[in-house]
């Protein structure tokens, strides 16, 4: 059985993708989100990081209060799916689309000395500190703009508790740094952290694999080449030869 740890809409998705593969798939959100209408402002000098369908989410609900941003902003943007969602809102000004957000950082410093444009970041209360930390010390000057908050789940649906315990999950998908740290914590309040030693762990990069280094045997612990759902599929197909 594979356990997909998205939040449900995100995961609902996936579970169809899945069901051509030769295991069933359990849903298991681990955060849910509680979305703020912030203001943004539009200027023409003013480039919009957007890593996260979250961010999207949001524009697409207040729509009407980013009409000017929609239409006009300048946009940096983490990520296939996110860049496709942002295009069927009707954004059409995506300067440059990135992989990750270390190809995005190293566009930045690479720019920064000729860049004139102001960076306002359209985030999650919970981001990656890596990227925000390389801006800082690069001193690459940038704005948060907080427009939802990530909400951790606080316990395991009993279906999804009992799976653990009978070993009946297999594979365990992981598609952030953040669930990645509540799915250990929920393990440890559950005392299953051993059922990982039987289980496949595939994260979406090799920044979220890393909190499971200790915990899960080096030859189960595996993550996707590029940070896109197409690279994480193309590495479950081959864990699930080996199961």
């Amino acid at each position: 059985m594979i356990l997909i740890t998205r939040p449900l809409n995100e995961a609902k998705l996936l579970a169809k993708e899945l069901k051509t593969f030769s295991l069933p798939t359990i849903i298991e959100p681990l955060t849910s989100f509680e979305y703020y209408k912030k203001r943004i402002t539009f200027h023409e000098k003013i480039f919009f990081i957007v890593s996260s369908l979250q961010s999207v989410h949001v524009l697409q609900i207040y729509q009407k209060n980013y009409q000017n941003i929609i239409a006009q902003g300048k946009f940096l943007v983490v990520g296939m799916k996110v860049a496709a969602e942002l295009r069927s809102l009707g954004v059409n000004k995506i300067i440059k689309q990135f992989n990750s957000s270390d190809s995005l950082f190293n566009y930045l410093l690479r720019n920064k000395k000729s860049f004139e444009f102001k960076i306002e970041y359209l985030c999650g209360s919970i981001v990656n500190d890596d990227f925000i930390s390389g801006l800082k010390r690069s001193r690459i000057k940038h704005k948060k703009v907080v427009l939802y908050k990530t909400i951790a789940v606080k316990k395991l649906s009993v279906r999804c508790s009992t799976s653990l315990k009978n070993n009946q999950i297999t594979i365990v998908l992981i598609y952030s740094a953040y669930t990645a740290k509540v799915f250990m914590k929920l393990l440890r309040q559950y005392k299953l952290l051993s059922v990982l030693k039987n289980t496949y762990v595939l994260c979406l990069s090799k920044r979220i694999a890393y909190t499971f280094k200790d915990t899960v045997p080096q030859k189960k612990l595996l993550w996707s080449r590029s940070s896109n759902q197409k690279s994480l599929l193309d590495s479950l197909k081959s864990v699930i030869k080996q199961v």
